[in-house]
């Protein structure tokens, strides 16, 4: 809104119109000053699709905004199409497919000035049926079309409060893009097999950030953030969530983004905040998943910083992962991990057992670690290859084993002393970065804002 900006020498005029002229009507020009700014929720962006290289996209009409004189569309940097008023569609071919668009629609008034605006981010790489969300009954509603072909961004910041128990939605295949905002206050209580925000995912999530608790007691169950289980399609990019999961059931396997992953499921670019809690025993907690059960399995460029505890025997719990047979590169893990005391209990700072076909490369842990039969700063127990330049924090983890991460003071870690080399062959360019004043001093992801 521009009357903030509006100072007495240009109101004295219009005064100055609206007396002496009275014939003359002057309400136009000061009320395209206040709308200048534009009015996001004017234009509503509503059911449209994609192809491979082209998309159609279909709007409401901004009828209700006055002084609108026309429709500007642009879609490519540098480049706009002009619409009549009225017109609520705009098609295009020639796309270049999987590269990233951004849609913007404006109505436009006189003098060019923007009265209303929306936009939001596309990447057309197939046959998808365009959807928006705005309210939470929108993301509600993505429950009645999980198909590979549905295509789902989030508008908004969307407070899930209003569903007292959220019903995780079922297997999603399609593409659901957040657009970095928030879905908030999500609260899940059920005996259940699969929670979180989708029972399982097998297709892509990206750019969400979720907020809430999940608790559970159903043995076996399967409980993360964004998802309980991803499958060997899915794909979780670029996602934060600070949910908090409690499980009681034996046998659960939960974690921060994911409890499960299966196949050649991925999670990339990812940060779980939220503190993760095993009360039963034979669980796989981790900071930001359970369980990676394949050696296709891939975690690479992402943190947690939750606390993880495991209660009961024969868990593995890790400040990242509990148990893993794929492969994590470029991750950390900053939080305490707590396991107890009993029969097969491993427990690691990111990893608690790293099995015979796991590899990790170029991690780091600092959180402390206690308790487990098993246990390290890095890696609470080792049968796969040794990691690669892969290091813990002596001092903040409590641990001292070797064989299966090299222990290191803080100084060292914090590139503070440098007598001993760290970091051995770490890309400091485009993948990690370190500052004093980032990270508390340890090496954070460029990629993923700690």
């Amino acid at each position: 809104m521009k009357i903030k900006h509006i100072k007495l020498l240009i109101l004295k005029p219009l005064f100055f119109c609206f007396v002496l002229l009275q014939a003359v009507s002057c309400w136009d020009g000061l009320n395209d000053m206040l709308e200048e700014g534009g009015s996001p929720s004017a234009i509503t962006f509503i059911q449209s699709s994609l192809t491979s290289g082209g998309m159609t996209i279909n709007w409401t009409d901004p009828a209700s905004v006055t002084g609108y004189d026309h429709i500007l569309v642009t879609y490519t940097s540098g480049s706009s199409v002009t619409l009549s008023k009225g017109v609520t569609s705009f098609s295009v071919s020639g796309l270049v497919s999987s590269t990233e668009y951004t849609v913007t629609v404006q109505a436009i008034g006189k003098e060019d000035i923007i009265k209303a605006q929306s936009s939001f981010k596309v990447t057309p790489s197939g046959t998808f049926t365009l959807r928006f969300i705005y309210t939470a009954a929108d993301l509600d509603s993505v429950r009645s079309n999980l198909g590979v072909d549905d295509y789902y961004v989030v508008m908004n910041d969307i407070d899930l409060s209003g569903y007292a128990n959220w019903d995780p939605i079922g297997t999603f295949s399609g593409i659901l893009d957040c657009q970095n905002y928030r879905l908030s206050n999500m609260t899940i209580n059920r005996n259940e097999g699969l929670l979180g925000l989708f029972e399982r995912v097998d297709g892509i999530v990206k750019n969400c950030i979720a907020s809430g608790s999940i608790t559970g007691a159903t043995p076996s169950s399967y409980m993360g953030g964004i998802a309980g289980e991803i499958l060997t399609a899915g794909k979780i990019i670029n996602c934060c969530s600070t949910v908090s999961i409690t499980a009681a059931g034996t046998g659960s396997r939960l974690g921060g983004i994911a409890g499960n992953i299966l196949g050649t499921g991925e999670i990339r670019n990812c940060s779980a905040k939220g503190d993760i809690t095993s009360t039963g025993g034979t669980s796989f907690p981790g900071g930001l998943v359970g369980f990676c059960s394949a050696s296709t399995n891939v975690v690479i460029n992402c943190y947690a910083t939750g606390k993880v505890v495991a209660i009961g025997d024969q868990s593995s719990v890790g400040g990242l992962t509990g148990r893993n047979l794929g492969t994590i590169k470029n991750s950390y893990s900053t939080g305490s991990v707590s396991g107890t005391n009993q029969v097969g209990v491993e427990t690691g700072g990111l990893v608690g057992l790293n099995d015979s076909t796991a590899e990790i490369d170029n991690c780091y842990a600092v959180g402390y670690v206690t308790g487990g039969v098993e246990v390290g700063g890095l890696v609470g127990s080792n049968a796969g290859v040794t990691p690669t330049a892969c290091y813990y924090d002596s001092q903040t983890t409590g641990q001292s084993d070797t064989g299966k991460g090299d222990p290191r003071t803080t100084n060292q870690m914090k590139l503070i002393d440098t007598s001993v080399t760290t970091y051995s062959g770490w890309d400091f360019t485009t993948v990690w970065g370190i500052s004093s004043g980032i990270n508390g001093g340890y090496p954070y992801l460029r990629s993923v804002a700690p």
